[in-house]
This record gives structure tokens, C-alpha cells and sequence, in this order.
């Protein structure tokens, strides 16, 4: 312990590993050593961790935990311990940047806590600890707004230690520190700043007597420059940075475990000197920060998030010195460790929680595209960009339902689905839907923590052009920003089109600014559903190919297959129906053998056996009124507020609907017997099969599907718009290169938010079905289908849906 209070981790371990052995010989005879043996075990996990070794203080902290908690079991006496060892347990983790594990035995070590120092104010310096690790945990998992109460509480706590007892001045700095970055990151940029002075002062006044804490003041001080960076007090940031990183190099020379605390300093520090102008200072600072996060990669995965971010950097710095070839590679190293990082935690994370943690990549992504125009390999980096991140999500959604669906965790996987029914009622509390929400984040946490890890892997452009046909040709479009090289600004959205052939030869197409063709595209979709303007439609399709198919027709010389991914409003486009030239001419449907990809990756997933569909099924012409009692209870009704439909023979009176906000009540959805005469004549064509109509067109049934061949449903669709925020806040835009220093690792550690509500517009559109106008007949089955109970289906083996209904097109 003398050694480790010293700075000293490296001598500190000798003499515990030999305390350890002979407390192990102990405790094989005597189980009361026990407590002694996980004592020892915990301390030396520390001290692993301190010294960078955190598989093997993994190891020994999760021992030491197994044996507290069989301790405290039988004795409560027991109990604090066993919380400590869960917020060690939970630093172990957030190491390894397995966040969602470490949020788990944070929120159990805090839960002990409270306990605790409810009976006891001894325990309040502990309960002060595990709140910072709780607030630690909620923000690396992008739930900020939730992670500055337990911040704020814990610095409360400390600041009332501290005014009867000096020896608690260093705990109210590191307090002090955590609180400084959760303001940061909620942009309260002034308050951030006064945080950590204070934080700095304390620990300097600390560092004069023990050395111990100079890498706490190291940390304090590189959080403190990004702070008078951000409010543009740029000399004060360079000067603060500067004394940081010569502080963290005195540390590295005793301490390897410092090399990320430099590195981050470092690549504060090219930022710094970029900010003022002094670009040729910057490129030093910031490749001595890439090379120091390859070497730790190699050891722990968790660094590859600061890695992207330090190879994005140098790339721009080499862009503002026009240097393009160097940036190149230097931005496909910054796009695969981020691809790499997601694909290591997403599938960890509950689905609600995911998008927030692809968020703090910010729009550094989106520069490859920027970039594409300047020669064959810049261009080759757009097409990979688009091809490792295009539908990452989906992807991982899709493998885990699967896995799920099809292994030990089914039973698990049902009570999801039926969770996610549950969460379609508008009429639950804000405490039921709370609970509900929980419950569901439980559920999702344990399934996909007993899941097959999915192995995170890049696609090279070469693979997927291997799998094209000779006469094929993929064009993956993207809706991106533009970034300006000399300010790091971004520009308006802009359209790409990238091309590849069969012999790996790629090629990017500027479309120009998106407004233009956004706009385009709104007025040819809308003018195609009304059947008056048929003939203005196939002109405003023809306006379309002249923006966005005119620029491509050199490179569709003597193509037969075309593989098309869309991105932003260029997913409305009947592809198929765009005129090749002029309206009346052939459209690409006529000239070329045409399939819509998510992205061009989907061909190694297409490429694979697939599970051969069953039968086709028709559904249409629901009993709206159907107001049959069920037996069960477990759907809820739903209330909209209903528009007529606007009937028309070629559109067949599939209305949309609209709600207002505070009004409740369902809408009269009227009959749609001309969509079971469509159904009718498309089970002729398929060989005679049966339609599913009337009463039997229930939600339920729709539900019950699994892997047909063939889904086509024809009913009434709902979109409602967009709701405002619960409560949350949105994330700051990223803005280079001001905002790109990174924040010093939180030191407390010492040994929603994007949730399923209405806000979200999976639940906020669906179909129509059988009993819709008597809900409350109908408990079991409300007569609504939302986005988000569709995505638990089992379509493994659907080769075609089609949703013939109103406003499917639609989103948010």
C-alpha cells in the first residue's frame, strides 16, 4: 500500500503477489482467511489495472468479487466490501470498454451504498465514490443528461468532507474533475470551466507535498485546456496543454499505464496548435498521439475509439497543408477503428442505447466523401466508408434476432416481443412506461449478453466487386456534408455516387447540393400518387434521372445488372419506373436487370444459403369493426385521431392519419374492399392461394407469420409526425477543429436517452388491422401493427413484402 500511495505501482506488486500465496495456503484451511484473500486479490487487481495489465486485474477482481458476495450472503457484515468490489469490478470493465457491463455493477454497488450510508454517515465517502462511478458509466454509454444528478451529488457530499476534514480535498478534486467533464459535455461550457480550475487548483496544492497526485493534475489540466478552448481562449488552452503533456511525459518514464492520459494530451495539442495557425507545430503532437493508440490497440481494443479520432485529425491537418495522399490512408485508418470500435460494442448495448454511442463519433465519417474527387484512392475510400457503415445497425439487429430467435435465449426473446407490445399503449403512466422501458433494457442486456460474440470485421471493396456478376455494376449513393479543409467547417448536404465494377475498379460521381434534388424527389413521389397527374409524374421522374441518373450514363455502357443503394430521400424513388432520358423513353426497370441493396455488403449475406420461404400470404380488407371478445390481454389500444382517406381507384382508399396533441379517441377506418380484390388478383397469380380477410386479418395473425415467401398486406398505414423530446437533450455538433480535443479519462474510479417511448418513430407508425375500430373489445389484439412490433417477425426465408398502404414511405 506504501509503494502505491507513492506513485510506486510497479514495487507495489512484488510484495502483494507474495501476500496473496500465502493467504491462498490459508484459506485452503481455513475458510476465515477468506475475507483477507479477496482483500489482497481486489488490491492487486488495482494495482494490474494502475500498471495497464487489465485482462489480469479482470481476473482477480472478478475472484475477489465471487468470493465477497458469497460472504455477504451468509453475513451482511460483508456488504460493504462486496460493494467495493463491484466498483472495482466496474473500472475493470470500463477499461476493457465494456460500458454496458460496467453500468450493471455500478448501478448494484450504488444500490449498497444508499443502504449503507443510510444507517451509517461513515459510509458517505464511499456512497460519494460509487455515485461518480454511476455518473462515470451513464455518459460513456452517451446518457449525459442522466449522469450529471449522481455527479453533482457526489461533489456534494465531498465538499461537506472536506470542510471538517482536509484529508478529503483530494476526493472533492476528483469529484470536482468528473463534474467538469459531465458539464462539458452537456455544452455548460462556463460552468465546466469553473469546475475544473477549482479542480486544478486543489490538486496542485496537493502535488506539492505528494507526487503521488501529479497525474491528477496532468488530467485536470488537459480537461482545462479543452474548456478554454472551447470558449476560444486559445493562447490559455495551448499553454494549459503544453504543461499537461510535460507532466504526463515525467509520468510515462516510471508509469507505462500514463501512455494514454500523453496520447490524449498529445492529440489536445495538435488541436491547440492548429486553432492558432501553427499547422507544421501540430503534425508532430498529433502522430506521436497515433503512434502511442496503435501501440495500445494491440493490447486493448477499448483505445481504437481515440485512435479514430487522432487518425482523423492528422488527416486534416494534412489536408489544411494540401497534402491529400497523406490523408488518405490516414482516414480509412480513422473509419476502420471506428467501425471496428462499434462493432465491438453495439451488440452489447440495448438497441435504444446504440445510436447515442455511434453518435459521439460525431460527423468526422462523412469526410471521406469530401475527399473523393481527388484521385482513385480517395475515391476508394468513399466506397469503403459507405460499405463498412452504411446499415450497421440493421445488421447487428438482424444477427441477434436471429441468434436469439433460434437458440436458447427464445424464451427470453418472447417476453421482448411481448414487452414491445405492451410499450404501444399511449395511455401508460410516465411510471408504468418507465417501468416497462426498464424492464425491456434488462431483458435486452441479458439476451444479448448470452449471445455468440459477433466478430468484428471490415469489407474491403475488392470483396464485394468479387461477387458481382461481369456484366453488373454496383452504385451506392450517399447524402453527406461537405467539409471545407482550410476552416473544418461543414457545408450543406450534398449527393455521391459511387461505382463499382467487377474488376474492383471504383469510381465517385459529384451530384451536386441535396436540396435541389431532395425537392425533385418530394414533388415526382407526390405527383405519382395522384392519379390526376400521371402524365406531370412521369415528367417529374424524368426531372429525377436528369439530376441524379444523367451524370452515370458513360459508366452504364454495356451494364445488364445494376445494384442500387439509396440514401437519404433517394429511398422514396420507384428506381425501377425513372426514365433512362426522356418521360416517355425506357426506365431503368426496362433496360437493366435491377436490385435495391441497404448497401453493397448485403451481397456476402445474399450470398449465403437461405432458408426457402413458405407459402405466399395474402392479407387484405380487414374487419376494421370486428369487436370479437378475446380471451387474453395482452395487447393495449392505441388512440389516434383519424384524416379521411382519399379514395381513388388506382390508390385504394388506404388513408393516413394525423394525431393532435392532448386529444384521444380512435379514428372510423372505413372498408377497403378494392385491396381484396387486388390481393385476389395476386393470388391467382401466385398459383391460387388463400386470402386471409375480413375478421381473420388480424394483427395478430400478421404476427404469427413466419418466413413466408411471399407478405403482402393491403390496409390502412399510419404515420404521425414527429413528437418533441421527453425531457433529453440533443448532442452538440461536432465542429473541427476547435471541438476535437479529447477530455482527460475520468480518474473517480478508484478501486433517455434514445429509449423505445412515442418519441421514437417505430412506434409511432404501423398498419391497420381487424378490430381497429373497437379496440376495447379486443384487449388481446388492439387492430394495430407498429414499426416496432414488426421488427421481432420471423421473416427468415421472405424473399418480398409489400406494405400497400398509406404512408409507408414516410419517417423520421
Amino acid at each position: 500500500m506504501r509503494y502505491s500511495e507513492l506513485g510506486r505501482s510497479q514495487e507495489a506488486l512484488a510484495p502483494i503477489e507474495e501476500a496473496i500465496n500465502i493467504s491462498r495456503e490459508l484459506a485452503k484451511k481455513n475458510s476465515a482467511f477468506l475475507p483477507n484473500l479477496a482483500g489482497i486479490l481486489g488490491n492487486l487487481g488495482n494495482r494490474l489495472g494502475e500498471l495497464d495489465r487489465i485482462q489480469e486485474a479482470l481476473t482477480l477482481t472478478a475472484e475477489a468479487h465471487r468470493i465477497l458476495r458469497e460472504l455477504a450472503e451468509d453475513n451482511p457484515a460483508f456488504l460493504p466490501a462486496l460493494a467495493q468490489s463491484l466498483g472495482n469490478l466496474g473500472v475493470r470493465y470500463t477499461q476493457l470498454g465494456l460500458r454496458q457491463e460496467a453500468l450493471v455493477q455500478d448501478e448494484e454497488a450504488l444500490k449498497i451504498q444508499r443502504g449503507l450510508a443510510k444507517a451509517n454517515p461513515n459510509f458517505l465517502g464511499d456512497l460519494a465514490t460509487s455515485l461518480a462511478n454511476l455518473g462515470i458509466s451513464l455518459s460513456q454509454l452517451g446518457r449525459r443528461q442522466e449522469a450529471l444528478a449522481p455527479t453533482e451529488e457526489a461533489v456534494k457530499i465531498r465538499r461537506e468532507q472536506a470542510k471538517s476534514n482536509p484529508a478529503f480535498l483530494p476526493d472533492l478534486a476528483r469529484s470536482l474533475h468528473n463534474l467538469g467533464i459531465r458539464y462539458s459535455e452537456l455544452g455548460r461550457r462556463q460552468e465546466a470551466l469553473a469546475t475544473t480550475e477549482e479542480a486544478v487548483k486543489l490538486y496542485r496544492e496537493q502535488a506539492k507535498t505528494n507526487p503521488a497526485y501529479l497525474g491528477d493534475l496532468a488530467s485536470s489540466l488537459t480537461n482545462l485546456g479543452v474548456g478554454y478552448s472551447n470558449l476560444g481562449r486559445r493562447e490559455e488552452a495551448l499553454a494549459t496543454t503544453e504543461e499537461a503533456v510535460k507532466l504526463y511525459r515525467e509520468q510515462v518514464k516510471t508509469n507505462p499505464a500514463y501512455l494514454g492520459d500523453l496520447a490524449r494530451s498529445l492529440t489536445n495539442l495538435g488541436v491547440d496548435y492548429s486553432n492558432l495557425g501553427r499547422r507544421e507545430e501540430a503534425l508532430p503532437a498529433t502522430e506521436e498521439a497515433a503512434t502511442i493508440y496503435r501501440q495500445l490497440v494491440k493490447k486493448n481494443p477499448a483505445f481504437l475509439r481515440y485512435l479514430s479520432q487522432s487518425a482523423s485529425n492528422l488527416a486534416r491537418q494534412h489536408l489544411q497543408l494540401a497534402n491529400p495522399t497523406a490523408a488518405i490512408p490516414l482516414l480509412k485508418e480513422s473509419i476502420s477503428a471506428e467501425v471496428i470500435y462499434l462493432q465491438g460494442q453495439l451488440p452489447l448495448l440495448p438497441e435504444g442505447r446504440r445510436l447515442a454511442l455511434v453518435g459521439e463519433f460525431g460527423d468526422r465519417w462523412q469526410i471521406p466523401f469530401s475527399q473523393a474527387q481527388q484521385n482513385d484512392a480517395a475515391a476508394a475510400l468513399a466506397l469503403f466508408t459507405r460499405l463498412n457503415r452504411q446499415g450497421l445497425l440493421q445488421d447487428i439487429q438482424r444477427s441477434q434476432s436471429l441468434l436469439a430467435r433460434n437458440g436458447p435465449q427464445r424464451p427470453l426473446f418472447d417476453q421482448l416481443v411481448a414487452l414491445t407490445e405492451r410499450l404501444t399503449n399511449t395511455t401508460l403512466t410516465p411510471e408504468q412506461r418507465a417501468q416497462f422501458l426498464g424492464r425491456k433494457e434488462q431483458l435486452e442486456t441479458e439476451i444479448y449478453r448470452q449471445l455468440p460474440q459477433i466478430q468484428p470485421k471490415l469489407v474491403e471493396n475488392s470483396r464485394i466487386a468479387a461477387l458481382l456478376p461481369a456484366a453488373g455494376l454496383l452504385i451506392e449513393f450517399q447524402r453527406y456534408r461537405s467539409i471545407d479543409s482550410n476552416t473544418g467547417q461543414f457545408g450543406p448536404p450534398r449527393y455521391i455516387a459511387m461505382l463499382l465494377k467487377r474488376d474492383g475498379k471504383s469510381r465517385s460521381i459529384p451530384l451536386g447540393e441535396a436540396a435541389p434534388i431532395d425537392a425533385a424527389v418530394a414533388t415526382a413521389v407526390s405527383a405519382s400518387a395522384d392519379t390526376n397527374q400521371q402524365v406531370e409524374a412521369l415528367e417529374r421522374l424524368a426531372e429525377v434521372s436528369r439530376l441524379v441518373l444523367a451524370p452515370l450514363q458513360q459508366d452504364l455502357a454495356g451494364v445488364r445488372e445494376l445494384f442500387v443503394s439509396p440514401d437519404g430521400e433517394l429511398n422514396r424513388l420507384p428506381f425501377a419506373a425513372l426514365p433512362m432520358a426522356a418521360a416517355n423513353g425506357p426506365t431503368l426497370g426496362d433496360k437493366f436487370g435491377l436490385r435495391l441493396l441497404t448497401t453493397g455488403r448485403e451481397l456476402l449475406r445474399l450470398r449465403q444459403p437461405a432458408k426457402v420461404g413458405e407459402t405466399a400470404v395474402m392479407i387484405a380488407n380487414p374487419d376494421f369493426n370486428q369487436a370479437r371478445p378475446y380471451a387474453e390481454s395482452s395487447r393495449s389500444a392505441v388512440s389516434y385521431i383519424s384524416r379521411s382517406p382519399n379514395a381513388s381507384a388506382a390508390a385504394i382508399n388506404r388513408g393516413s392519419i394525423k394525431r393532435t396533441p392532448g386529444e384521444s379517441g380512435f379514428p372510423t377506418w372505413k372498408p377497403l374492399p378494392g385491396s381484396e380484390q387486388e390481393a385476389r388478383l395476386l393470388a391467382r397469380l401466385l398459383g391460387g392461394i388463400a386470402v386471409i380477410q375480413g375478421p381473420a386479418a388480424t394483427a395478430t395473425v400478421v404476427q404469427s407469420q413466419r418466413g413466408p415467401r411471399i407478405l403482402h398486406i393491403a390496409t390502412h398505414g399510419f404515420f404521425l409526425a414527429d413528437l418533441p423530446p421527453a425531457g433529453g437533450s440533443s448532442l452538440a455538433a461536432t465542429v473541427w477543429p476547435t471541438n476535437m480535443g479529447s477530455l482527460s479519462a475520468p480518474t473517480e474510479h478508484n478501486t433517455s436517452s434514445s429509449l423505445f417511448t412515442l418519441d421514437d418513430p417505430l412506434q409511432r407508425s404501423g398498419l391497420v388491422f381487424a378490430g381497429a375500430n373497437q379496440p376495447i373489445a379486443n384487449p388481446a389484439d388492439d387492430g394495430y401493427l407498429t414499426a416496432a412490433e414488426a421488427t421481432a417477425m420471423d421473416l427468415e426465408g421472405t424473399e418480398l413484402v409489400t406494405l400497400s398502404a398509406c404512408d409507408t414511405a414516410r419517417g423520421g
